[in-house]
């Protein structure tokens, strides 16, 4: 009968490259949804600032064309996309909105506000 730190270390290696290959297949989802998600964010506020017809597209059919001009006929990503910061002010208000949210939606269980707050002030002292 094979001692328990040789099952452990069998077993180890027998699943190792399956939960790799999903975290792998995972980040490339979640990287892939967040451009989809900054797209949709130039789209919309093409939108509001009035410069689509919204009778003639919709909104993914926006969406995608910005996406396809941007890294196609540009050859650019969203790297290239000017960003701005907002104030560490504004960034304390969403702090305390995330905080409050949580809260409410958690309501008596834990909110994770220890953790939210000692993120925020990293990112702080990080910028």
């Amino acid at each position: 009968m094979p001692n328990k730190s040789n099952v452990a270390d069998h077993h180890h290696h027998h699943h190792h490259p399956l939960v790799v290959k999903h975290q792998d297949k995972h980040n490339m989802l979640l990287t892939h949804l967040l451009l989809l998600v900054q797209y949709d964010l130039l789209a919309t506020a093409a939108y509001e600032c009035g410069r689509i017809n919204e009778k003639r597209w919709e909104r993914g059919d926006v969406t995608e064309s910005i996406r396809k001009d941007h890294e196609i006929r540009q050859n650019k990503t969203l790297t290239d996309l000017p960003l701005f910061c907002e104030s560490n002010d504004w960034m304390r208000k969403l702090l305390e909105r995330s905080i409050d949210t949580e809260r409410t939606v958690l309501s008596d269980r834990d909110s994770n506000e220890t953790i939210l707050r000692e993120h925020f002030r990293a990112f702080v002292a990080a910028n």
